[in-house]
């Protein structure tokens, strides 16, 4: 079972994951926070940034939901699906 593609032929994880990196990076400099900051608030240990520099540079496996949840929490945000 091959991965699932968009209507451009591209592989719909790696699209969703750039959309992700792409908002996490862009909201957290916003608000004016640190990958640091972001990490000690949502594991408690800002030595976790590379965590978020994995999420925000598409190189982090297996993103849960609950920590995505954590993630959008921290930035003030939150998700919502759209069907089509």
């Amino acid at each position: 079972m091959g991965n699932k593609m968009d209507k451009n032929g591209q592989d719909e994880n790696k699209v969703m994951m750039h959309k992700i990196a792409l908002f996490v990076k862009e909201k957290r400099l916003v608000l004016g926070m640190t990958q640091s900051d972001l990490a000690e608030k949502i594991f408690g240990d800002p030595k976790q940034k590379g965590y978020i520099s994995q999420v925000e540079s598409e190189k982090k496996e297996g993103l849960t939901i609950k920590v995505l949840a954590k993630i959008l929490k921290e930035l003030n945000s939150d998700i919502s699906f759209v069907e089509f």
